[in-house]
This record gives structure tokens, sequence and C-alpha cells, in this order.
């Protein structure tokens, strides 16, 4: 049988994320003998010339050049590419991924009538406001939310919200600011504590803008973790090293690529979807404040003791794992 051909369509190859999710698809494509042709780029007008900028025009014909190759399969970063693209011209790509009539897998959405990869974010973060709410008794929160024509950012934010009111907590309208996926969206807590300095705990659309957002909070005077609490969203690695360390719900974005790229090729085999979610967990850090054991080194920890003969191999793991920032 011939190496299979499998085209990965993602909006920037230098995030974070979209690293992890291009690290899970080529050890699927490596462990299934295929090809993993990855076209990272960006929809611009149509109407720039080379002459004019070179990185522009490159970044507009990516995706229409990968269109043109014969690919097997490809798996579409659906709600990634929308985002940095114009209403228009995300419906002329999308039109022609599905005029090819290939096997097509979605990450982070969900169309009828495709196979679609998406994290199981709900219970999740209902779990994450309980926490917030329960054990460190905020009442006053904020958000900063992805770009509005994101489904998985409305997710979010309408379970946030909803989780919240019914804990007698509701959001006001002007503590939401409309953001992006961008990291750029964190500095948005700016306008955000200047309207609302009561504010005591604000949730980033991504791990990327709360980084910034804690930056950016310092620089007006706020501690982070102390005095202001912030959420992510990914469990990227950056979020462990930030000062201090961020608080998220960790998407198994490795999975996310791994699994779509399994898909893909099932379906070129003729077999049915085996996975449609990957579960997300509660990483609690110090940018929400003392969580005791609560916390990601508390939970770890907590699993060793008391210390027995049985427990000391569990517990040279967990040493090596803070050494060595695994």
């Amino acid at each position: 049988m011939s190496r299979r051909r499998i085209g990965l369509l993602i909006n920037q190859a230098v995030s974070d994320y979209t690293g992890e999710l291009c690290r899970g698809a080529s050890e699927a494509a490596k462990e299934n003998n295929a090809d993993l042709y990855l076209f990272s780029g960006s929809l611009l007008d149509p109407a720039i010339r080379v002459a004019e900028n070179l990185t522009l025009f490159q970044h507009n014909v990516i995706y229409e050049y990968s269109l043109l190759l014969d690919l097997d399969a490809i798996i579409f970063a659906h709600d990634g590419v929308k985002q940095s693209s114009s209403v228009e011209d995300f419906d002329r790509l999308w039109k022609k991924v599905v005029s090819l009539r290939k096997p097509c897998v979605l990450m982070e959405t969900n169309i009828s009538g495709f196979r679609c990869i998406r994290s199981d974010q709900e219970e999740t973060l209902r779990g994450m406001v309980d926490f917030l709410v329960e054990k460190q008794r905020f009442t006053k929160f904020g958000l900063i939310t992805g770009p509005a024509e994101s489904p998985d950012s409305n997710l979010r934010v309408n379970c946030i919200r909803e989780r919240l009111t019914e804990k007698g907590l509701p959001v006001p309208a002007d503590a939401i600011e409309q953001g992006s996926f961008m990291e750029e969206a964190g500095r948005l807590i700016g306008p955000l504590l200047t309207r609302h300095p009561e504010t005591e705990c604000v949730f980033c659309p991504n791990d990327q803008a709360a980084i910034i957002a804690i930056d950016t909070a310092r620089a007006m005077g706020r501690m982070p973790g102390e005095d202001i609490a912030i959420v992510g969203f990914d469990n990227v690695e950056r979020a462990r090293q930030c000062n201090p360390p961020l608080t998220t719900v960790g998407q198994d974005v490795y999975s996310v690529g791994f699994e779509s790229m399994m898909e893909a090729l099932r379906e070129l085999d003729g077999k049915p979807q085996e996975t449609e979610s990957i579960p997300c967990k509660k990483v609690i850090r110090a940018s929400t404040g003392d969580a005791g054991d609560e916390s990601e080194a508390g939970t770890l920890f907590g699993a060793l003791l008391p210390f027995t003969r049985d427990k000391t191999g569990a517990a040279a793991e967990v040493v090596a794992r803070f050494a060595h920032g695994w």
C-alpha cells in the first residue's frame, strides 16, 4: 500500500497550541506510515500583490495551494483558520474544501456530516467555577472572550456565565470584554479592571492571553494570585513557567491532533469514527491564590502521603517531574 498523504490546515505554526496539535498529528502519521503535509497561512485580502508584500501574499495563497495537491484527506483546524479570516474569505475556502469531496476531519468544532474532534470542556469549566466560588470564595468575576464567531469561545463563555448565575453571581455585561485567541487579548484586562476595580477573578480565552493579562494587571498595580485571580485555557507549557504559574483548564491538545489524524486514516479505511471528544482537566496553580491540596503540587504530593515503601518509586517520579519541568 502506498503511503497516504494527509494535509493539515492551521492558521499559524508559532503558537504553543498549534505546536501541540502538529506534534500529535505528526506522531500518529509516523506510527501509521502516512505522510503529513502542514499548511500554515492566513486568509487575507486576495487583491494583495507580490510586489506590495511578499509575506502577506504567501499567506494568502498557501491554503489555495494545499487544495491543488493530490492529498488523500484533510484535517482542518476550523475555528483557528476562521478566526484569522474575513467571513467572505473563509466561506470561499470552506466551499472549496467541501467541493473536493475528500475525507475531511474538523478540529474544535461540530458540523453535521463531518468527523469532528473537540475537547470535552463543559464539565471541567463548571468544576473550575465551583472551585473558584466555593474554595477560593470569589464573588466578582470578569471575562475576556475569544472571537464572537468561534463556537468554542461561545461555549466556554456561556458555560461559565450559566454556572456563575446558578451560584447567584451573574457577570455584568460590561464586565465582559470581546477579545480573540491571540495573546494581545490579555491586554483587555486593563479596561475591564478600570471599569470594575472590584473584580476578583478574570477568565481569559486561552493561556497565551492569560499570561499577557498577568503582566498587564501587574503593571496596573494589581498582584496576580493575591488581589486578582487569572484563569487561562489550554495548559500549554508556558502556563506552568509564568509568574505566578497559571491556573487553567487543561486541554490534551496533543491528543486532539493525534486522534484527528487517526480519524482521517480510519475514514480512508472505511472504518467508523471512534473518537469524538477528548477529556479536559482542572489545573490549579498560584494565579488564583493558595489552593492547598487542590493545587497541582498538592494533588501530586497528597497522593504519596503517608509515605510507604510502595510509594517511594512514585515519589521519585514526582520529584523528577518538578525538577525537569515535565
